[in-house]
């Protein structure tokens, strides 16, 4: 792994620094912090964590995650496969319109099943009180939220599903179809080479399922993640609490970001290095199976959002009135977004073609990162928050600066990684003709790599986009006066406001992320047509 090349050392180290300065700093708080609280008492907080309740609701939230996440792999696979079995117009329809719900708030669907199910909602009025209080009781459990957060999760398995899917060598699986029937080529050869990309889907919705926050107080379901965001948000307010109960989530989330570390490299030299186009992985009823789990899911994900914006227009409260008071924090939302996405891409960029070209040191140097991506929200928050908010980081804290500090430090990998993927797959005559034509590496990468790379630049700024108008957990906590997003509006909305208001908040967040899912799904067609 040694690197001769003082550009890419340089370049690496910066990459090095910038994840350990976005996580590292909070994660040393967490640690080193003083809290100003009149209940730091560190022996009797110990005593606090060690309740034999509290470790009971770890393993409990611990179980609920890894419920979310079989459940996702299960539905994420064959949805996977098909995704990168066909190009048809009506799989690319039911795609994006599986893809909706993971680009929004969990608790977006969580409200709008609530509508739907809830002891007054649309489908119990229809199908009688004896339905309408057995689909409630389902809803407000556990069960209901591990069907909520499946259903809204999913997309991320099926993602990467595709992604490894669409690498594999389609003349071997050929090969393997001539003596083998298609159901044990399925399990035996696709199934194992998809391992890694299914692994590591799995790994990023226990995390995420662990670290939620608003869909299991809508739905009434202790969790551990819950607790830690309690002691900040009620009137007691006991942060130094929350830091004694976010350590047992950091060890967590360091575990998986090793995992997903670990299975990243073991899957590295097949995502993104070749695209095998569309290819019938699955054949007979193995596709019409997974084409109807695919409308089933997809159709799951997005009736609760349809009827959500349904009673945003048409419910007393909603319409166009209450679209309009949305107007301010939609405005805020487009901001973090817009900037949000823009830094992580000035980043991205040089980041992933590093990466790219040294991925050994890439992968080492962009570990600090994914621990900001596997840290729950509400910890990297409060650590965010002893770090920052001091007289002398005022000027940070109380602007846009901290809310894009605590986006950057939770997105950024992705991002990063996109960039990566899309300069794996540049042609290495380009980048010997450019090393030897425009000498610096600075120099090449802004003339000749950067503009044959739009279309790569336009997909990762997208997603990086895309994420943080989703986001809801990490903003919540540190938010400036008069700087709530969208579903922050929703959230706090829902408690005293009339549902159509409710409502129409989370319609205007759906209907900006409908239209920001549409961009990147042109702008994966434009890197297709320039491939």
């Amino acid at each position: 792994m040694r690197i001769r090349n003082p550009g890419l050392k340089a370049g690496l180290a910066a990459v090095f620094v910038t994840g350990l300065v976005l996580v590292l700093v909070p994660l040393v708080a967490l640690l080193f912090g003083k809290v100003n609280a009149p209940t730091a008492d560190p022996q009797s907080l110990w005593a606090s964590f060690s309740e034999p309740h509290l470790r009971a609701l770890l393993i409990g939230s611990i179980a609920l995650a890894l419920g979310v996440a079989v459940g996702a792999v299960f539905l994420g696979v064959p949805i996977g496969l098909l995704l990168a079995s066909s190009r048809g117009r009506a799989v690319r329809v039911f795609a994006l319109l599986h893809l909706l719900p993971l680009c929004l708030p969990p608790y977006l669907a969580a409200l709008g099943w609530a509508g739907l199910a809830g002891r007054a909602g649309s489908l119990g009025s229809m199908l009688g009180e004896n339905a309408g209080t057995w689909m409630s009781g389902i809803l407000y459990s556990k069960a209901g939220f591990v069907l909520v957060m499946t259903i809204a999760l999913t997309p991320v398995v099926s993602l990467l599903t595709w992604a490894f899917a669409r690498s594999i060598d389609a003349s071997a699986i050929e090969a393997a179809r001539l003596g083998r029937p298609p159901g044990s080529v399925l399990i035996q050869i696709v199934l194992p080479l998809c391992l890694p990309g299914i692994a590591l889907g799995g790994l990023l919705v226990f995390v995420l399922t662990l670290g939620e926050v608003a869909v299991p107080q809508l739905l009434r379901v202790p969790v551990y993640a819950s607790t830690v965001f309690s002691r900040l948000a009620d009137l007691s307010f006991l942060p130094f609490e929350a830091l004694a109960r976010a350590w047992p989530l950091v060890f967590v989330a360091v575990a998986v970001a090793a995992a997903c570390y670990l299975v990243e490299r073991r899957g590295h030299s097949a995502l993104g290095l070749r695209d095998a186009g569309a290819t019938d992985w699955l054949q007979g009823t193995q596709r019409v199976g997974a084409a109807a789990l695919l409308v089933v899911v997809a159709t799951l994900g997005t009736l609760p959002i349809g009827s959500l914006v349904g009673r945003g227009i048409f419910e007393v409260g909603g319409g166009v009135t209450g679209m309009a008071g949305a107007l301010d924090s939609m405005g805020n939302s487009l901001l973090y977004a817009t900037v949000g996405a823009t830094c992580m891409l000035l980043i991205a960029v040089p980041a992933g073609y590093l990466w790219s070209r040294r991925p050994r040191a890439g992968y080492v140097v962009s570990l600090p990162l994914l621990v900001g991506l596997t840290l729950p929200a509400v910890v990297l928050g409060l650590g965010l928050v002893i770090a920052w908010n001091r007289p002398a980081t005022q000027w940070i804290y109380q602007g846009i600066g901290i809310v894009l500090l605590g986006l950057m430090a939770r997105y950024l990998y992705p991002v990063v990684r996109t960039a990566k993927l899309g300069f794996d797959r540049l042609p290495g005559t380009w980048l010997d003709a450019a090393r030897i034509h425009q000498g610096s590496l600075w120099r090449r990468l802004v003339r000749v790599i950067l503009p044959a790379s739009l279309p790569i630049v336009a997909t990762a700024w997208t997603l990086g986009f895309l994420l943080v108008l989703r986001d809801m957990d990490t903003t919540i906590i540190f938010y400036p006066p008069g700087g709530e997003c969208l579903p922050v509006r929703a959230l706090t909305l829902e408690a005293n406001a009339p549902p159509g208001l409710t409502a129409a908040t989370a319609g205007v967040q759906v209907l900006v992320t409908a239209a920001a899912l549409l961009l990147l799904s042109g702008s994966a067609r434009l890197q297709r047509r320039f491939r």
